[in-house]
């Protein structure tokens, strides 16, 4: 428990520092989309190593098609912010060329070789399931265009509530989990674990309102911020448990140990890549126009 809590305050504390650096660039935030890039990648590559050698995808291939999904937003500046769309039509035909791209990569090396599906299958879920919700992340703080300090706190949000839910469900679950609610696909995951983990989650959303609120304007009330914080927790908890879907089918109990007392990268962003949708969808509603 101590590596895990030492270890998560340095990627915490490097996190904040990288955040602080993209905020004295600028929108369209560049350091975090290589950030964010270089985690799904890297989260990609351990679902790769867990795959039977003949279903692997060449790494090339998963470095071009998350690089093209991931990177497309910082395609905005060269898109005329007054096009109808914005960054949204980029992003669309990056998806569809990433999604294309690991056909035509198979197609140019196809000399009767078999697993061609299982390959062409692992890149099209890479993209789906690791990259593109990533993508998505990034379009948050184009949300908000009026202030890009809120965007870009919109943003950290959509990512710090998932990872405060892992937090609060892993200590009461840890300390007082009775009631387990997923015994065969994660069996330490309790009913006590997940009540503790979106209370958290909220918590974090109504600190943030009551003394941010009025500078940051992301929630127009105190109930938006704990609908957010219950919604996107939520959203974190079922991003956790997609993972260990595909981890208990591999056989594996982490994706990779990269990181002592976390596991892989994967095993850090899982709750994200979800969490992080779901804010999207929340700021897409209850946005004004």
């Amino acid at each position: 428990m101590t590596t895990r809590i030492i270890l998560g305050l340095l990627m915490l504390t490097g996190f904040a520092g990288l955040v602080s650096l993209d905020t004295q660039i600028g929108p369209p935030f560049p350091l975090l989309h290589v950030l964010f890039f270089g985690a799904c990648l890297l989260g990609a590559l351990e679902i790769r190593s867990l795959l039977p050698p003949e279903q692997r995808s060449h790494p090339f291939m998963i470095l071009w098609c998350l690089g093209v999904v991931i990177l497309a937003p910082l395609g905005i500046h060269l898109v005329s912010l007054n096009a109808t769309g914005g960054s949204w039509i980029p992003l669309s035909c990056s998806l569809a060329l990433a999604l294309w791209s690991g056909f035509l990569g198979e197609m140019a090396f196809y000399r009767e070789r078999t697993n061609a599906l299982p390959r062409i299958a692992f890149l099209q879920m890479s993209v789906l399931y690791i990259g593109l919700p990533c993508a998505l992340a990034l379009q948050i703080p184009e949300l908000f265009p009026q202030s890009p300090r809120s965007g870009l706190a919109a943003l950290l949000l959509a990512c710090l509530v998932p990872k405060a839910c892992d937090i609060g469900a892993y200590f009461t679950g840890r300390f007082f989990g009775r009631t387990r609610i997923t015994p065969v696909l994660s069996p330490k995951k309790t009913l006590e674990g997940f009540s503790g983990g979106v209370l958290l989650g909220a918590s974090i959303c109504a600190l943030f309102q009551f003394y941010l609120g009025s500078t940051l304007h992301i929630f127009p009330t105190m109930g938006h911020a704990l609908g957010f914080g219950i919604l996107v927790s939520i959203g974190g908890i079922l991003g956790d448990l997609a993972e260990s879907l595909l981890k208990r089918d591999l056989h594996a109990k982490d994706a990779s140990a990269l990181i002592p007392g976390f596991g892989g990268i994967l095993d850090v962003i899982d709750s994200i890549l979800l969490g992080a949708t779901v804010a999207l969808g929340w700021f897409l509603v209850t946005s004004p126009p």
